[in-house]
């Protein structure tokens, strides 16, 4: 199932918007996110980072721990921490 928020209409002008879409290269996917998590280096504010890792997103982990900042970079990966 596809879900369409802010279709620019019908044409080839909707066509092109749909597959950038589906191919996960339209700006609007999380493919181009990022976000900024506090306390990511245990609880919830780890878990979240975590989430937002495996759904593509570039996570900012912000925490008091540098060892665990360092646990958790290396458990996402670090190209998206």
């Amino acid at each position: 199932m596809h879900r369409y928020y802010n279709c620019p209409g019908q044409g080839p002008a909707a066509t092109r918007y749909h597959e950038t879409l589906e191919q996960g290269t339209h700006p609007r996917t999380s493919m181009n996110k990022t976000i900024l998590v506090t306390g990511a280096t245990s609880g919830f504010g780890r878990a979240t980072a975590l989430r937002f890792a495996a759904a593509s997103w570039k996570v900012i982990a912000l925490g008091r721990r540098a060892d665990r900042l360092d646990a958790l970079a290396t458990q996402i990966g670090r190209e998206r921490v």
